[in-house]
């Protein structure tokens, strides 16, 4: 079976892996600057599957799918400073703003910088794969990493 490599580019990407990798180094600073200590819980199956898969996956699919890709069809979006375009600043501003309606301010406000990675990995390659990504497994592993050690402690 021969695989095409330009639908796994993301994959082979150096910047994506740094990405990739850095992500739970950053979902533990972002725990630990939020609620001020670095703590694993059991949450059931549902609520994994919400949080990690479900959720994130809409969100990329709305906000960088549609959004972002309206916003780049236009030219003036398309020009980008220090690597990021009008398009990815502004569906970032959006993202941002969803997320002061369901969650506390320091909460909301902490998804821009990371709106933006995933905003530049949307344009970098063009599509929705990188960001969905991004913004799915690394929270996985680290919630799946960190419930046998509450689990542990609990017995």
């Amino acid at each position: 079976m021969h695989i095409k490599k330009e639908r796994f580019k993301h994959l082979l990407d150096s910047q994506f892996a740094i990405a990739f990798l850095a992500a739970p180094f950053l979902l533990f600073a972002y725990q630990f600057i939020y609620f001020g200590q670095i703590s694993f819980h059991l949450i059931p199956f549902k609520r994994l599957l919400m949080s990690v898969i479900v959720s994130p996956l809409i969100e990329e699919i709305v906000f960088r799918g549609f959004i972002q890709e309206w916003l780049y069809s236009h030219r003036w979006a398309k020009k980008t400073v220090f690597l990021i375009s009008p398009a990815n600043l502004i569906t970032s501003f959006i993202f941002t703003a969803f997320h002061f309606f369901a969650h506390p301010p320091l909460m909301a406000a902490l998804v821009f910088v990371p709106s933006l990675v995933f905003g530049y990995f949307r344009d970098r390659h063009g599509g929705i794969t990188s960001p969905v990504i991004l913004h799915c497994l690394p929270a996985s592993r680290c919630t799946r990493r960190g419930a046998p050690r509450t689990h542990r402690q609990r017995s």
